[in-house]
Parts: structure tokens; C-alpha cells; sequence
């Protein structure tokens, strides 16, 4: 786990709550780097159909979390925290669309085909586990439903950085991930997480992890449906 810590060498806060999650997330951490799709994009050696599966269902998949940090936001308890989020929905929107729109119209895959394209199962599944915990929870649940896309993203882009593909399609997709923006976002939601569970009661804390780890758990899966390219049987 010594590279997953040293990703976070530029971290200044204390953790403290966030610091917790760290630690009971490492086995699945290493379970999504160790995964082929990430092994195999880090050598450039991944097949194309599995890369533009994953971006396509990838755009589906942003715009719903971009919606769903606006609902976070929405329920911040000062606003601060309604600006922060507002940024990061709007820096999902901005440049994390952009980059998925530039690199499937360079493979020739239109807007108009992205948006008649169908979620895929554990796309349909993880946006609507955000949108539910979000929409339903406290602003603490919130916070914790949506904290694992950019932690982990932030995670794999700066490992991955370290020997960044030749191939140019996967090296912009690595460079979007390896910024000094997506760092300040990690800090941010790390400093609210263990700000609010520091006033949270034990129950609100365990809602708190549960929607964390579920979230987890699916940034596995979505990065697995990928590599299986999947689809609904039926």
C-alpha cells in the first residue's frame, strides 16, 4: 500500500474521519489498480473497444454525478460548502465532458450516438445508488456517496502518471486526473467529510461509511464492466 499512501503526499489536511475510510478502503483500492483495465492503460496495451466502452458509459455515467454533487450542494450548511460543490459540478461538466467529448469525436463517435447509447448495468446501477443516497440522505451521506469518484480517480490518475502511456488517447485521459484542480477537489471533500463527521452521532456516521464504501464498491464494478464491455442479456 506504500504507493496508494505516497498518492497522497500533497494532502495537507489531517484526516481524521477521511483518514479512516483511507484505511478501510485500501483493500479494494488495490483491488482497482491491481484490475487489468488499470494495469493494461497504464502500459498503453489496452484494446481500444474496451477504452471507448468505458468512455462512453463513462459520459452517461458524469453527467449524473454532476448532478448529483449540485443535490449535494443543495443541502450544504453553509455556503461555502454550496459554492465547493457547485465548482466541482461544474468542473465535472467543463472539463471532464470536454475531454470525453474530444476523445470519442477524434475515434468518431458523435454526441448525438453518446446520448442514444443506453446505460449499461452497472452504470444504471451506481447513478442510481448516488442519486437515491444524495436525494434521500443527510448532507454528511451526500458528501460520502460521492467522495469515492474523485478519491479514486485522483488515485489512479497521478499513479498512472508516473509512466504515462504513449498512446495519446490514454495519455490525455491520464493527464485530466494528474492535476493540481483535482488534487484541491481530494483536499476539499476530504476536509468536509471530517469536518461534518466530527458533529455526527454514531448512527450518522455508519450511514456515513456505508454510502462511502457502496460507492467503492462500484467504481470496481464500473471499471470491470469495462474491461467485460457488458450489456443487458435481456
Amino acid at each position: 500500500m506504500d504507493d496508494w499512501n505516497r498518492a497522497h503526499d500533497n494532502l495537507v489536511i489531517e484526516m481524521r474521519f477521511a483518514d479512516e475510510l483511507r484505511k478501510e478502503s485500501a483493500q479494494m483500492w488495490e483491488s482497482i489498480f491491481s484490475h487489468p483495465f488499470i494495469q493494461e492503460l497504464g502500459r498503453g496495451t489496452l484494446a481500444k473497444d474496451r477504452f471507448f466502452y468505458f468512455l462512453t458509459q463513462d459520459w452517461l455515467y458524469s453527467q449524473d454525478f454532476a448532478r448529483a454533487l449540485c443535490l449535494v450542494g443543495s443541502k450544504a450548511p453553509t455556503p461555502e460548502y454550496l459554492q465547493m460543490y457547485a465548482k466541482h459540478a461544474a468542473f465535472v461538466v467543463e472539463a471532464e465532458h470536454s475531454m470525453l467529448l474530444k476523445l470519442t469525436g477524434s475515434h468518431g463517435i458523435s454526441r448525438a450516438k453518446l446520448e442514444r447509447t443506453t446505460k449499461a448495468p452497472v452504470t444504471q446501477a451506481y447513478v442510481g445508488h448516488l442519486l437515491a443516497r444524495v436525494h434521500q440522505g443527510s448532507f454528511g451521506e451526500g458528501v460520502a456517496t460521492v467522495l469515492p469518484c474523485t478519491w479514486i480517480y485522483f488515485l489512479v490518475g497521478k499513479r498512472l502518471a508516473k509512466s504515462t502511456p504513449k498512446d495519446p488517447f490514454y495519455a490525455e485521459w491520464v493527464k485530466t486526473y494528474n492535476t493540481k484542480d483535482i488534487e484541491a477537489s481530494v483536499n476539499e471533500e476530504l476536509d468536509v467529510i471530517s469536518t461534518i463527521a466530527e458533529k455526527a452521532d454514531r448512527d450518522e456516521k455508519e450511514r456515513m461509511k456505508n454510502s462511502y464504501h457502496v460507492s467503492t464498491r462500484y467504481e470496481y464494478l464500473f471499471w470491470d464492466q469495462a474491461y467485460r464491455m457488458n450489456s443487458w442479456s435481456l
